[in-house]
């Protein structure tokens, strides 16, 4: 197993970035093989028990030798570690459900641990805690949503309304559970959990609504709460005919289903922010390592990087966790950060694969895949990725991002700025803001608007200033609109990023339109860049 010891012995590339050992060593070969994904689905099936090699050998129809030969390859350690582990975090989600008092042994041996103090000593090495430490944070409320993933809960209490509103109230209610259903576990307490105390309704966030009748008019009004840190996330109000009530509930339906997800969203990443690391689990360690991805810096990508191998050491069986590496690898490609581009292409691409089995669907899974199928100028798989998670959220703001780049690539600039601008206005708050903004100069400076986009890519340097990689397209738009002098200065910023930089390193990490790419690699060898 590996053990927070042998993190410590992280093995380090050129470009300082980390791979843990637990992740398998880049091959030709990116595909997950039929034998490796059958175990999978035959461990996740057997979490009662630990599984023998030789059943395990079997039911793939492989010998035992050659299972054990894939799953070092693939997957980076055994099958039976790869169990236990599972086996493990499914005693970990049990013990964070509030309400599960069951003791630990009788949970543990539920799961295929027999002997208490083996079973200690296994939970306390992978997570960094005891399994009774675990029980405490819960019943704390400090612990993270019993669901493991992107879906936290959400309470929708009972609305308030007069009588004769009950039935809209009602209405209300039951559309926005099935709006928001696709991005949180939804749960509908009893008419009375208005009036219950906190710790009785199993759900972190809790959506409240309230109708009042005046006249010919109805007021719905919706606030969004954190009950456990007391917060009041966000809320509105609308007004409607009496009469024709179900075009209010259209508007109430968009508005809530474009604020609600990205308020918990943000709500959910700035909670695990003071949390030591050796104490978050899988979801919490993505959770942490989102904002540092998004806004597209070595820096940060490096530091998000071992956060993510800590997730995946924890929980192998989380594919969020391994998609989110394997967008790691390629942000560290597309930067111009790494110093074995193949190896790292590779390994961004068994990454990649390998959530694609774990988790086939999940809407953030597919784009950060995306991500890395379009830095492998693999267009065709990325467009057809993010069709997907946009078919199973169309309001996720970054899968109009990557929609954004994608069109961008392939000439499309039009196109492209009104997918940035689409997810600018899903998302005002994003993380990755920096990208939609400088996805907006791209097409800017793609039509020849040298100006425009030259005040945009400042916007999205300013946004996040260590996005030194803008710097390699407003050098050149600052040239083309005669101001050498800050052109100069621009290019000095790249080069005190990387002094050795080239001009086949720009292009060749850029992943837009052949003339696009000219444009840049000219305007940079005028300014004076080494070819």
């Amino acid at each position: 197993m590996v053990t927070r010891d042998n993190r410590r012995n992280r093995r380090h590339s050129g470009d300082g970035s980390t791979r843990a050992i637990g992740f398998a060593r880049p091959s030709a070969d990116t595909s997950i093989p039929r034998d490796v994904r059958v175990v999978i689905d035959r461990l996740r099936a057997n979490l009662h028990r630990a599984v023998p090699l030789a059943e395990l050998a079997a039911e793939a129809g492989v010998s035992p030798r050659r299972l054990q030969e894939h799953f070092h390859r693939f997957i980076g350690e055994p099958p039976s570690v790869y169990g236990l582990r599972l086996r493990l975090n499914g005693v970990r989600r049990e013990l964070q459900r509030l309400f599960n008092t069951d003791p630990i042994a009788e949970i543990a041996l539920g799961y295929g641990f027999p002997h208490p103090a083996r079973f200690g000593q296994q939970y306390r090495r992978l997570f960094g805690e005891t399994a009774s430490a675990t029980r405490r944070k819960t019943i704390a409320h400090i612990a993270s949503p019993a669901p493991r993933g992107d879906r936290p809960e959400i309470a929708i209490l009972p609305f308030q309304a007069p009588l004769e509103l009950s039935g809209l109230a009602g209405l209300l209610a039951d559309s926005l559970a099935a709006a928001l259903s696709g991005e949180a576990a939804i749960r509908r307490p009893s008419l009375n959990a208005a009036f219950r105390p906190s710790r009785d309704i199993d759900a972190r966030y809790r959506l409240r609504g309230e109708l009042v009748l005046s006249g010919e008019r109805v007021r719905f009004a919706l606030a969004l709460i954190d009950a456990v840190a007391d917060r009041h996330l966000w809320g509105d109000a609308w007004d409607g005919s009496a009469g024709n009530p179900l075009a209010t509930i259209d508007r109430i339906l968009a508005g809530a289903a474009r604020a609600v997800p990205s308020r918990i969203r943000h709500a959910e990443m700035a909670r695990v922010q003071s949390m030591p690391p050796e104490h978050m689990d899988a979801y919490q360690l993505c959770l942490r390592a989102y904002p540092l991805l998004a806004v597209n810096s070595v820096a940060n990508v490096r530091r998000a990087l071992d956060l993510l191998d800590r997730a995946v050491e924890r929980d192998p069986d989380y594919g969020l966790a391994v998609a989110f590496a394997a967008w790691g690898r390629a942000q560290v490609l597309s930067q111009m950060g790494s110093a074995s581009p193949a190896e790292d292409r590779a390994q961004a691409l068994l990454l990649s694969a390998r959530a694609g089995t774990l988790d086939p669907d999940t809407a953030m899974v597919l784009t950060a895949r995306s991500v890395v199928h379009t830095t492998a100028e693999e267009r065709d798989v990325a467009g057809q990725l993010v069709g997907r998670a946009l078919a199973r959220n169309p309001r996720l703001a970054w899968a109009w991002e990557r929609s954004g780049w994608l069109r961008a690539n392939a000439g499309d600039m039009s196109g492209a700025m009104a997918c940035f601008g689409r997810s600018l206005r899903l998302d005002p708050a994003s993380p990755a803001k920096p990208m939609h903004l400088a996805g907006i100069a791209a097409g800017l400076f793609g039509t020849g608007r040298y100006d425009l986009a030259a005040q945009w890519m400042t916007r999205a340097m300013e946004a996040e200033p260590g996005a030194v990689w803008v710097h390699r397209t407003l050098a050149v738009a600052l040239a083309h609109i005669g101001e050498p002098q800050a052109a100069i200065r621009s290019l000095d910023a790249l080069r005190r990023y990387r002094p050795d930089i080239r001009v086949r390193d720009v292009t060749a990490a850029m992943h837009l339109p052949a003339d696009f790419v000219a444009r840049v690699g000219n305007g940079l060898s005028e300014l004076g860049l080494p070819p």
